[in-house]
């Protein structure tokens, strides 16, 4: 298991991001991600458990939801978990053979139903791939504001 930095954008936020609704996607397309990185390049894959780092996000940043759209099916049977550190799931195990939208579910680590979840520091949302990957894209959405 290894974690590669595919992450955009920047945790520090302009002035006037403060306050406002913002919306950050990330393609997360397994060949572009492989081309990447000249250590997925030689394995010419991205391999089980492997954590890419997907989105940047600032302290202060509030979460509000998300979620996630398969445009093209990955390896059969591939799935992947999507949260912090490859470790705090938003979503545990989501399929990403069968092309379509998945909201993000809340929890009590994401925040419950009607609140939401505030960063203190600097992070990343990250993707485990919880079997090897070639082929296959998704796009990862976060909505939220910056306090």
């Amino acid at each position: 298991m290894a974690t590669y930095d595919y992450a955009i954008g920047n945790t520090t936020p302009k002035w006037n991001d403060v306050g406002t609704l913002i919306k950050i996607q990330q393609v997360m397309n397994s060949v572009d991600i492989i081309a990447s990185d000249t250590t997925l390049t030689t394995n010419e894959e991205i391999a089980a458990n492997d954590i890419i780092q997907c989105i940047n996000v600032p302290a202060g940043f509030v979460l509000l939801g998300g979620g996630v759209d398969v445009g093209t099916a990955g390896t059969a049977g591939s799935t992947v978990d999507i949260g912090l550190n490859g470790g705090t799931e938003f979503v545990a195990a989501l399929d990403v053979v069968t092309t379509g939208y998945t909201a993000m579910e809340t929890s009590a680590t994401w925040g419950t139903a009607g609140t939401a979840t505030v960063f203190a520091a600097d992070d990343t949302i990250d993707i485990q791939y919880l079997q090897a990957e070639t082929v296959g894209e998704f796009t990862v959405t976060i909505i939220g504001y910056q306090l």
